[in-house]
Formats: C-alpha cells, structure tokens, sequence
C-alpha cells in the first residue's frame, strides 16, 4: 500500500475538487433552514437569526447569509505561515442599519438582542432533553471531588460564600472538578458520538488525540482534539467544549508530528490541517459551564454540545471523503 505524502501537488488538487464541491455541501447546510423551529440543529443558526426587537428567522435571507460565507473561498490546505488565518468571522451584521444610534441605544439593543438568543437557545435544549431517548444517555456521574485546595488560587475560591437569594442568606462553597474523570468522560462521549472515528493511537499523544476513520489507500480522515486545553479550563473551573479540527494522515504517519512542522507549509508531511474555511456547526462560545452548575447540568450540557456538532461535522466530512476520492489518491 503506497504511504501517501501530502504534497504541494496534492494540495492543489484538493483545493481544485473542493471548488467542485462547493454546491454539494451548501445544498446539504440550506435544507437545515427547512428544520423545526426547535431542532437541536439551530443552535449554531445564531449568525442567522434576526434578534432584535424579537428572534425571527426568515429561510431566503438566511440561505443568502449562507452563500454569502462562501463566496471567496472553500475547504482548502493552507499553509499557515503565508497569511493571517481566522477560523471563522464571528462578527455579527444584525445592526448594520443602527449606525445612527447612539452607544447607549446600542447597548441596550446588544442586551436585548444577546437574551433574546440566549433565551431560545435553552428552549432548544429543554426540548431535546423532554425526549425520552435522550435522557437514556446520561448516567450516574460526578464531576467533582471532595480535596483540599492545592495553591493560592484555590484557598481564596474556596472559602465558603454567602449570597442573600430571595430574602434568604445562602452559604456556598467552591467545588473541584475531577480533572482525571471528566477528561475519561469526554473520550466516552467520542465514543459515542463519534464512534466511526475511533481513536488512532499512533497518531496521538497524552494531550493531543485524533479520532480517525481509515479511508482507500492508507488515507485517515480524523478529528484531532486538544486535551491540553480541556484540562487547564478544568483547573481554572471551567468546562470547554473542544474545539474540534479536522485532519488526513497517511500510514507514513507512525509518530505525532507537532503542528509547527505541518502546518508551516515548508515540506511535504503524511499529515494536513483541512481549513473548513467556514464550519456552520461552531457555537457562538465553548463554554458548557463552569464548577457552580450540578453534575447532573453539566452533563446534559455536554452531551447536547456533542450531538450538534456530530450533526454538523458528519455533513462536513462526507464532503471531504468526497473530494479525497476525486483527488484521484493512488
């Protein structure tokens, strides 16, 4: 089996099939717009909602939004080192026809606008949770543990807390998150969701892990996750949603190779970044949470995070299986 190395040909050749293919995904995201109004789906459709005065959608405007992302450019493999790379741009065009008004008007709108969001976004998830077969997933799991605090940090945070709620004084204390057990939770949740992507040992580290899907010719299409990063959050109490890039390795790939030496452009690697150019699955943040939510919160949280960006990222990467095939890789 010949061990494919991706080359400045080839990533060329990707570039060109993936201009080919551009109408194949942007007809797949278009028909999400036909969807409930409370699918699970929509709640990434925030740069497509009207938010103020009220939340109103309207499918011909949002297609157009849509198109309109695409419009100067598609999957591609960048090397990083020649330009400025943005991952997506998040900037919101809701109150171009506001530029009149003053700061405090704005304000006010901003508020608004981001309850109004943010109100409909937990309607979504309320929903899916009143589903039956969602709640079959979740299981008995605790978050955190019961220690002392380890620095300076923790000693203030910890310290007991009275907030007066409701005419009553109510004494709090700051938890700590299991780091070992709820970084054991997200692989289950891979698993899970994920699960044709199974983790590829040889391709990842303690911190950097790849969930890859062997395709022809000793190709792997993968996702790679930075565990790094989902453990500091957790020390500092917070839980992240990773922020999931999709790669291709080939079978020459026997070791991790850091991403300064692939993503630089400056040689021919048996791995590549896929630069989505614009992912409709990202959530406006990738915060689920934090240690003053319940276990029991924290886990309904993540395990809807996780199932709309597999809904998502499956239409993204049959995609690209596609183009592979059509990059003619022998």
């Amino acid at each position: 089996m010949y061990n494919f190395i991706f080359s400045k040909r080839f990533k060329n050749d990707f570039k060109k099939n993936s201009s080919l293919n551009k109408h194949v995904l942007l007809d797949k995201l278009i028909t999400l717009f036909d969807m409930p109004e409370y699918h699970f789906c929509r709640a990434t459709m925030h740069q497509f909602y009207i938010k103020f005065p009220q939340l109103s959608f309207d499918k011909e405007l949002a297609s157009e939004i849509l198109l309109r992302y695409f419009e100067k450019g598609f999957f591609s493999i960048p090397d990083y080192n020649l330009s400025f790379y943005t991952e997506e741009d998040t900037s919101d065009d809701d109150n171009d026809n506001l530029a009149e008004a003053t700061k405090e008007d704005l304000a006010i709108i901003e508020k608004k606008s981001s309850l109004n969001w943010l109100g409909f976004f937990q309607k979504i998830q309320d929903i899916y949770w009143s589903d039956s077969p969602n709640n079959e997933l979740l299981e008995r799991f605790n978050f955190f543990e019961s220690r002392e605090p380890k620095n300076l940090r923790e000693k203030f945070l910890s310290s007991e807390n009275t907030v007066r709620a409701n005419g009553k004084l109510i004494t709090s204390k700051y938890l700590f998150f299991n780091i070992k057990q709820v970084l054991k939770y997200y692989e289950k949740l891979f698993l899970l969701y994920f699960h044709e992507y199974p983790l590829n040992i040889k391709a990842s580290t303690r911190t950097t892990k790849r969930y890859a899907k062997k395709l022809e010719n000793g190709i792997h299409l993968a996702v790679m996750v930075d565990y790094g990063f989902l453990e500091s959050e957790l020390k500092m109490g917070y839980l992240e949603f990773p922020s999931l890039k999709v790669e291709i390795f080939s079978d020459a790939l026997i070791l991790p190779i850091k991403e300064t030496t692939y993503l630089s452009g400056e040689m021919d690697c048996a791995i590549a970044r896929i630069d989505l150019f614009y992912f409709m699955g990202h959530f406006i943040g990738n915060r689920v949470g934090n240690v003053s939510e319940s276990s029991e919160v924290l886990q309904k949280k993540l395990h809807f995070y996780f199932n709309v960006q597999l809904y998502y990222m499956k239409i993204y990467l049959e995609t690209i299986e596609r183009i592979l095939i059509q990059c003619n890789i022998s």
